[in-house]
């Protein structure tokens, strides 16, 4: 599996590989090795691996079918359109969407060849423990607000009982539709 997060400057792009269960009798000694093994491998295909223009148009497919998909779907769209403005601009939904449109092999692989190399990775592993090792975590106390408990009874106060009952057409908000153009 692999994530790589939409960013204007090069960001970070992390990639994963899961192991089968650890086999009956074998020590965390050797299931750590078939792990990092297992890294390690992945990591030498990352730096070594170069996609054929199939390959790439297949993932451009993949992008790009999913792009479309968002933008029929208005949650989809908002959600990412919010991530698109704390970026920079709204209208990088469009440009990512250009630019996969044109993306080819060549380019793909000198990219690779500039960030996906060995001084510039960060490796780890995660081995999981056995449930019956795992750290014991208390119940988190209360937080200590005064009034907390009161909380979960909380319901609007009479001040804004009557936003409940707010229509949202434009002819109930008087120069709801007006605009000021400096």
């Amino acid at each position: 599996w692999a994530y790589c997060a939409a960013a204007r400057e090069p960001g970070f792009l992390t990639i994963g590989v899961g192991l089968p269960e650890r086999a009956e009798g074998s020590s965390d000694g050797q299931y750590a090795i078939k792990a990092l093994s297992s890294a390690a491998a992945l990591a030498k295909v990352v730096e070594t691996y170069q996609p054929t223009e199939a390959e790439v148009q297949i993932a451009k497919n993949t992008l790009l079918s999913g792009t479309r998909a968002m933008l029929r779907d208005a949650e989809a769209i908002g959600q990412n359109l919010s991530e698109m403005v704390s970026m920079g601009d709204w209208r990088l939904i469009f440009g990512l969407r250009d630019a996969l449109e044109t993306l080819t092999a060549d380019e793909v692989r000198a990219v690779a060849r500039s960030y996906l190399v060995a001084s510039n990775r960060t490796a780890g592993t995660y081995l999981p423990v056995a449930p019956d090792n795992a750290a014991q975590i208390a119940r988190a106390p209360a937080i200590g607000i005064p009034g907390a408990t009161q909380l979960v009874a909380a319901r609007a106060t009479s001040a804004l009982a009557g936003a409940e009952k707010a229509s949202p057409s434009a002819a109930s908000s008087p120069g709801a539709n007006s605009y000021v153009v400096k």
